[in-house]
């Protein structure tokens, strides 16, 4: 995946994009000319996309460390304010030591706990070196 470097500042009503470079070293050389509280981040470029059937949504899952997985259902707009490409996020991200997340999109509530317990096993198995 190719990956972009855009010169931003601010943060939340703020947050400005000023300039977006194919190089870090064509960031890193523009950074000086937007002020002192801009900084440089990376952006993939044309990141894949999911696909998934109609009728399904988005949940945000979490599972504790040896506990259930819970199901919450969230929108695209909480995906979009990230900076990680989407499929990052169906990969889980460490809450805290003993929390994971991953979103996933399902037909239900329950249709999102089987699909993330999946994910979630798919994941402890490659942490343990066992696949």
């Amino acid at each position: 995946m190719t990956i972009c470097y855009a010169i931003t500042s601010g943060e939340y009503s703020d947050y400005r994009v000023h300039a977006i470079f194919t190089t870090t070293e064509k960031a890193e050389a523009a950074l000086p000319l937007y002020g002192r509280n801009a900084e440089i981040e990376d952006f993939p470029l044309d990141p894949a996309v999911p696909e998934w059937e109609p009728g399904r949504h988005l949940y945000r899952c979490f599972k504790h460390l040896g506990g259930d997985v819970a199901a919450y259902p969230s929108d695209l707009s909480e995906l979009d304010s990230w900076k990680t490409s989407m499929l990052d996020h169906f990969e889980p991200e460490a809450l805290a030591p003993d929390c994971s997340r991953v979103f996933v999109y399902a037909k239900n509530k329950e249709h999102a706990v089987k699909i993330a317990a999946e994910k979630f096993a798919k994941f402890e198995a490659i942490q343990a070196g066992i696949a």
